[in-house]
């Protein structure tokens, strides 16, 4: 059985953040940055954006976030509405990296399911090595996807987003969605069964507090 992170939120939700953030909080801003890089790096991974663009493309995503705050309404999960600015900033990227492609071939066709957690016991130095060169086989395995697989593959399997999250992120159908979780799951099945786990795409702590520092002094010019 896979074995799902819960999700257990501290702290004023999403939508008190954002609003007291608009009232003149800014630094507040910082929870929320905190709260969703980790999910943010392994959707831009998802989307095929190398990991040396990721931290640029992070900051990008929430200097936007920033500036559109006062244009959320909460007609939707801020989670969802996030996302949905990261995965256009990242659009963005890949279109001047690779001109000819267009957001609709980007997004057309994305999709997959689940795979399983291996239970690891007490750690040791050779358990350690072992896992970091098998969470890299299974990051790499994972990158091999075809594009519209992938992405949602991350978000639904590792970032463990709902299938109406995705639908809405991505602007496809819901039964799209699943058709394509589906397909990818029979890409992964032979190779990964047993081994995807909830720390692929893992975001460091340096790299957590680095994003927000650049993108609070990003976004105090607006102050």
């Amino acid at each position: 059985m896979p074995i799902k992170k819960p999700s257990v939120q501290k702290g004023p939700t999403d939508q008190e953040l954002a609003q007291r953030i608009v009232a003149g909080e800014a630094a507040l801003f910082a929870v929320l940055m905190k709260r969703y890089n980790q999910r943010l790096y392994r959707i831009a991974r998802g989307l095929g954006i190398p990991d040396i663009e990721c931290d640029d493309l992070l900051q990008q995503t929430y200097i936007q976030a920033y500036l559109k705050l006062p244009q959320f309404r909460g007609e939707s999960a801020f989670a969802t509405w996030l996302t949905r600015i990261l995965i256009n900033q990242g659009l963005m990227f890949l279109r001047k990296k690779r001109p000819a492609i267009s957001e609709q071939g980007q997004l057309e066709g994305l999709g997959l399911d689940a795979a399983e957690h291996i239970a690891s016991p007490s750690p040791t130095p050779e358990r350690e090595l072992l896992r970091r060169e098998l969470r890299s086989v299974i990051e790499h395995a994972i990158e091999q996807l075809p594009k519209d697989h992938r992405i949602v593959y991350v978000m639904r399997e590792i970032e463990d987003m709902s299938i109406a999250d995705i639908s809405r992120s991505l602007g496809i159908s819901e039964s799209n969605v699943k058709v394509r979780l589906h397909r990818s799951r029979r890409l992964l099945q032979a190779r990964l069964r047993d081994y995807v786990g909830p720390d692929l795409y893992e975001f460091g702590n340096a790299r957590c507090d680095a994003i927000v520092h650049h993108v609070l002094r990003a976004v105090s010019v607006t102050l």
